[in-house]
């Protein structure tokens, strides 16, 4: 079970988009992760979302993607969607309210953890 929150979502999606990691995954969890192509412009320099994804939904058996619809930090509007479309086979949770998740509980991320291990 992999879990990363904003640029810890976007080296995720980096490595596990360029790299096959050693065991089979159960869970890939990216929240509030900014989707950002490689190019020279990027403001986050080394950290961007490969073209392609797809080695990631082969080597895990479910991928979430969480974002929040009025997160300050990483928009909703694009970020997401973009995932959303590299990733057809990722469950997409949209929330209301959660901005970037930067709270001390995520009672709805351990729920969805603990119904992976039933």
């Amino acid at each position: 079970m992999l879990v990363g929150h904003s640029l810890g979502g976007i080296f995720l999606a980096r490595y596990l988009g360029e790299n096959v990691f050693e065991k089979k995954l159960k869970g890939v969890f990216l929240i509030a992760a900014p989707y950002k192509p490689q190019n020279k412009n990027n403001p986050l320099g080394d950290f961007f979302t490969p073209a392609d994804l797809s080695k990631i939904t082969g080597q895990c058996k479910q991928v979430f993607i969480y974002h929040s619809n009025d997160d300050p930090i990483v928009p909703f509007k694009g970020n997401y969607t973009k995932y959303i479309s590299a990733l057809p086979e990722a469950h997409g949770v949209v929330f209301k309210g959660k901005k970037h998740f930067n709270q001390a509980v995520f009672p709805e991320l351990l729920e969805t953890i603990r119904g992976l291990y039933v």
